[in-house]
């Protein structure tokens, strides 16, 4: 199995964010979207705080850049164009 997750962000429509978390099965060639909720973010320096919509619990992680790399928590996100 092949889990990949995608993030988007716009600070241009007010600090919005979208999160996609597909899994893929590679002897079957099956995939599966097992998470996708829109949300909104605060950075704050060296952090960013994200609530998912529907929800009024907001998680904190740390960020940072690397070779124009995401680093959130330490897990990088390669970005794609």
């Amino acid at each position: 199995m092949v889990s990949e997750t995608r993030w988007t962000f716009s600070s241009a429509a007010g600090g919005t964010c979208f999160k996609v978390v597909t899994q893929t099965f590679v002897r079957a060639g099956v995939q599966d979207t097992i998470f996708q909720s829109s949300c909104t973010f605060v950075s704050g320096g060296s952090s960013i705080t994200i609530t998912f919509t529907g929800s009024s619990v907001r998680t904190t992680f740390s960020v940072a850049f690397s070779n124009g790399d995401l680093l959130l928590d330490g897990f990088r996100f390669q970005r794609i164009g």
